[in-house]
């Protein structure tokens, strides 16, 4: 039983994993619009240069 619930958290985390690889252009999109709601000019000079 404890090796088979060991093995699902495995499958999710690599699940997990993955969609973040492929989601992380929306988040940086998305964090960088909230942080750029509160501090304006600064963060869009810095999402520039990176």
């Amino acid at each position: 039983m404890a090796k088979t619930l060991m093995q699902i958290i495995e499958k999710k985390r690599a699940l997990a994993k993955e969609w973040q690889e492929r989601n992380k252009d929306y988040v940086k999109k998305r964090n960088t619009r909230m942080y750029g709601d509160r501090m304006g000019f600064k963060v869009k000079k810095a999402t520039k240069s990176m």
